[in-house]
Order: C-alpha cells, then sequence, then structure tokens
C-alpha cells in the first residue's frame, strides 16, 4: 500500500488503463489509496463503528504512511483484540469490499462489513492462540522475544 501498488482509480489512470480516476463507490473524489482505505465514506463508516469516537480526529489526520505504520504497529485493545490485528484484517476486508462492488456489483452495509471483520479477528485471534500453545518443530512459538517460527528437523 505504502508504495502505491495497488492498482486504483488513480494508478489505472495513470498507466492509460482507465478514463477517470474517480471512486466507483462513492462516486465522489479522486480515488487513490488513501481515499480507498479511509476517507471513502464507504470505509469512513466502518473505522467509526470499529472504535470509539475520541480516536476518530487523529485517526484521519495523518499522512498515509504515518496512518499505516501507527495502526500496524499499535499495541492497544479495541473490543477486547489486538487494534493491529483488526486494523490489518480491515484493511483486507476494505479492499476486497472495494473490488467486490467494482467487479461483481455486490454492495454491503457497513454493519456486515464490521461483522466480517470481527468474526475474522476472532478466527485468527484463535489460530494464533492455539498455535502459541505448542513448542514443537514446525510450529509457532512464543518466547521471550516475541512470536517465531521453529523449522521442522531433517529427514
Amino acid at each position: 500500500m505504502a508504495s502505491n501498488a495497488l492498482l486504483t482509480n488513480d494508478q489505472r489512470l495513470a498507466r492509460h488503463l482507465n478514463m477517470d480516476a474517480t471512486c466507483l463507490r462513492c462516486k465522489g473524489i479522486y480515488e487513490n489509496i488513501d481515499h480507498i482505505f479511509r476517507f471513502c465514506l464507504t470505509s469512513k463508516v466502518v473505522w467509526y463503528f470499529l472504535f470509539p469516537a475520541s480516536k476518530h480526529k487523529e485517526f484521519f489526520h495523518k499522512d498515509t504512511n504515518a496512518w499505516m505504520l501507527q495502526n500496524i504497529k499499535g499495541t492497544n485493545l479495541v473490543k477486547g483484540r489486538s487494534w493491529c490485528l483488526i486494523f490489518g484484517i480491515s484493511i483486507d476486508i476494505i479492499w476486497q469490499n472495494r473490488n467486490q462492488s467494482i467487479f461483481e456489483g455486490l454492495i454491503s452495509h457497513p454493519s456486515d462489513r464490521v461483522k466480517h471483520i470481527l468474526a475474522k479477528v476472532e478466527v485468527v485471534h484463535e489460530i494464533l492462540k492455539q498455535s502459541m500453545k505448542f513448542n514443537s518443530p514446525g510450529r509457532i512459538v512464543k518466547h521471550k522475544g516475541g512470536v517465531r517460527w521453529n523449522s521442522p528437523p531433517h529427514g
């Protein structure tokens, strides 16, 4: 995302693959990374559902790279889960939703997207929790320095 590698409408226009950079979801502003993930109304509503109103101003007023890094490295808990996990899954779901809307004509309500995000967060959280219980080769293990993967023995 930070390197503008996603094929947004502004990138498609720059590559002469499109005649217009307008966001096809909100029919508004120029569609770039920042617009898709933060400022398009269809995305903004999802973020409003996910975290407290007291954090909204800070969330929407950083440059894209600082915003991304701060949220990926976020260690605080939201809804009892790690914010960086919620954030990463939210970005994935927002991108999927954008593509489904544009290429398949599928439109989902923001509350349905939030439910999908939170359900996926729970699945990933449980997988990580289970993975950390094992300390055998080929498994993810928790150790003093964080999480690491042990390779299986040769043979």
